[in-house]
């Protein structure tokens, strides 16, 4: 029993050691460190899938099982559905709307904010030109100044690196969350996967 009771103690020992080793650790990475107040998996909102258009049938009657041959079960063209999200409760822009956009004087004025969600090394490769970063899992570094552009914005296109990468719906349930009016966010699913696919200019460098 006495040999029990000291391995027990010894394990006690050597979990609070490895605690403070490891508070002490993360307090020394300086930018790099995990916010431990911080919830990385905000929970989701619940968001309708598009139910796609019935398709009228040879004889009239509406088949809601026929789809037209480049329509996927979802209700996006096969172009469209390489590079859209997961659905989601943001008001979506095609790229030809984005585009629109970034052509549009307000831009240029800052009146029209497009804001890229990615991490460093992605936005430095090539970035929608004049969009600022925020990237999502360093939120603490960027949600200030980009929610102060966004408060002086009527629009706030987010985007993210398009298809599989969703961290501009993650960006935008933060900004949402840090009082960002819904109706001002725009989510552009393409990203610039897509933007880069319709010869659409890319800036390059590191954030401002």
């Amino acid at each position: 029993m006495p040999t029990l009771k000291r391995t027990g103690i010894e394990i006690a020992i050597l979990c609070s050691l490895a605690l403070v080793l490891g508070f002490g650790i993360n307090a020394v990475r300086g930018r790099d460190s995990i916010n431990l107040t911080r919830n990385y998996f905000p929970p989701t909102s619940e968001a309708a899938v598009p139910t796609p258009a019935p398709v009228v049938a040879d004889g009239g009657a509406e088949d809601m099982n026929v789809l037209p041959d480049d329509v996927q079960p979802d209700g996006l063209s096969d172009s469209e559905h390489k590079f859209s999200h997961a659905a989601s409760e943001f008001k979506t822009i095609t790229v030809e709307e984005t585009i629109e956009f970034f052509n549009d004087p307000n831009t240029a004025a800052g009146v029209y904010l497009f804001v890229d969600a990615r991490n460093d090394q992605a936005y430095a490769q090539g970035h929608i030109p004049g969009a600022v970063q925020c990237d999502h899992y360093r939120l603490e570094e960027f949600i200030d100044s980009v929610c102060q552009a966004a408060d002086c914005a009527e629009k706030v296109i987010v985007y993210c690196e398009g298809g599989e990468c969703e961290d501009s719906i993650l960006l935008c349930r933060e900004l949402l969350m840090a009082d960002i009016p819904r109706d001002k966010l725009y989510l552009f699913q393409g990203g610039c996967q897509e933007w880069s696919a319709n010869d659409m200019p890319c800036e390059k460098g590191d954030s401002p």
